[in-house]
């Protein structure tokens, strides 16, 4: 008996303790190296994690996303940076990646074994850390949440199409849609590749007339799907009633629809020739030897997969940033999976070569990130000084007449900033309600920034005659920031 326990207790530890301790050191070094927006290691001016922890923080002191600070992300991710504040000021958004990071490429291990491949360690887990390091963009983005959210489902996904299953029970259906509506709620985009890879199984239901299962899974995965929904609409109504949810839709769908549209219409700025062989060679390449080696019971699992690509990228549009691709990593894991099961060592090298060759462009920009720490950190004790003129009730009624938060974040994070006027917020010829006007409020106290001044608007007319420059910060590396005083 004592023997068999033994057993029992060798193997626990070798299928589930010990991936998953690999899991949380590997992410742990990924996260520190590579996530420049959280880790210690750097002080970032700027980038999309820093805004999302600035909105997280704004949640904290009580006030309310797109109606107090704007951005055009999901509610879902705001909230995940305001538990990770509320755990730690300083690094509780770090824990909560890495906890995160460890259980999708814990789950990354499973999916393998499901598929029964091999070689995980030697081909798989090198491939996956690749392209985290490449399409991770800082850290703290929403691909990044969207990661386990889209890896999950492929667990009851994948057998439909190799045979083993013919129908998803009600319990997955909701959880998809749950799942769905999650990834919605941070990034609309980030549901594309769980919609896309399910399409020929639906397809497949109407072709065969199951549509008592069908209608099953639409009744249950909606269920699921409403669920974070309707939740996230109750709390953007008790905080600022059809404002809050007029507010919340215009940023993340109306905002969105319209970047969106310009992104596939107006043409980019750089040639294509140059875009395509860096953002679709790996997912050719996939495509190819996917086709080329498939066996007959994997003909429909290929097709699916390829499908997914397919919308995926269809999606993005012409900005080809690298973390859009993020959420293409759970669907490349199960071709990965099979070129390992089918040892076509070859295809797996040239993936594997190309992809740490092509991590060298982030390396370089971790460095110059590492190299500016001490520049931002003089340019925040710099506007430390110029915004400490200010009583803790005059902070709450700055204007800010033109920092973007793009230029802004940083300090305004250290400083708990929170301006009255939110500047990235578009006007469009849509848009219901009409936003103050600085003219017409007067404020006593208005945050500049000097580098972004246009002398032909009203506003900069009336700012010059009635205002006056009281402190400013004097960077040649960052915009500069003035604050002004009206003349009483």
């Amino acid at each position: 008996m004592a023997l068999r326990l033994d057993m029992f207790d060798s193997r626990v530890r070798r299928e589930h303790i010990y991936p998953f301790l690999i899991s949380v050191v590997v992410s742990a070094i990924v996260l520190l190296l590579f996530s420049a927006t959280t880790s210690p290691i750097y002080n970032l001016a700027y980038s999309d994690g820093r805004v999302f922890q600035y909105v997280g923080m704004a949640i904290a002191e009580g006030r309310i996303p797109y109606v107090d600070v704007f951005d055009n992300k999901g509610p879902f991710l705001y909230f995940i940076n305001y538990i990770a504040f509320l755990l730690d000021e300083e690094y509780g958004i770090l824990g909560l990646q890495w906890l995160h990071l460890s259980i999708f490429f814990y789950l990354c291990f499973r999916l393998h074994q499901s598929l029964h491949s091999c070689h995980f360690y030697s081909w798989v887990l090198p491939l996956l850390i690749t392209f985290i390091v490449r399409y991770l963009g800082d850290g703290n983005l929403t691909e990044e949440w969207s990661l386990s959210l889209l890896i999950i489902p492929l667990f009851y996904i994948i057998p439909l199409y190799q045979g083993d299953r013919t129908d998803i029970l009600p319990s997955q259906s909701f959880f998809y849609g749950l799942c769905v509506g999650l990834l919605a709620l941070l990034r609309l985009n980030n549901a594309v590749p769980l919609l896309a890879i399910l399409l020929l199984w639906l397809i497949d239901l109407i072709q065969r007339k199951q549509f008592a299962s069908l209608a099953r899974f639409i009744a249950f995965a909606s269920i699921g799907f409403l669920l974070p929904v309707v939740a996230a609409a109750l709390w953007f109504y008790q905080k600022a009633g059809i404002y809050g949810i007029y507010e919340w839709i215009y940023a993340t769908i109306i905002v969105n629809f319209v970047y969106f549209k310009n992104q596939i219409t107006i043409p980019s700025e750089i040639p294509l020739w140059k875009i395509l062989p860096a953002v679709f060679f790996h997912v050719i390449f996939i495509c190819l030897c996917l086709f080329r080696h498939r066996k007959p019971s994997q003909s429909r699992l290929v097709l699916s997969l390829v499908l997914t690509f397919l919308l995926t990228y269809l999606t993005i549009g012409q900005s080809w940033y690298a973390h859009y691709q993020m959420i293409l990593i759970p669907t490349f894991l199960v071709p990965f999976c099979l070129f390992s099961k089918n040892h076509l060592h070859l295809a797996l090298s040239v993936l594997l070569l190309t992809s740490i060759y092509m991590c060298k462009y982030v390396v370089g920009n971790e460095w110059k990130y590492y190299q500016e720490n001490s520049i931002n950190t003089e340019y925040q004790q710099e506007f430390s000084q110029v915004i400490d003129m200010l009583s803790p009730v005059e902070r709450n009624q700055l204007w800010n007449l033109n920092a973007t938060i793009y230029h802004f974040v940083d300090v305004a994070y250290c400083q708990r900033l929170f301006p009255v006027n939110r500047v990235d917020r578009p006007s469009l010829t849509v848009d219901t309600y009409l936003q103050p006007s600085f003219i017409d409020q007067q404020p006593l106290w208005v945050i500049v920034d000097e580098n972004d001044l246009d002398q032909q608007k009203a506003e900069t007319h009336f700012l010059l005659q009635h205002y006056q420059s009281v402190a400013c910060t004097h960077s040649e590396h960052r915009h500069n920031l003035s604050l002004y005083k009206r003349v009483l």
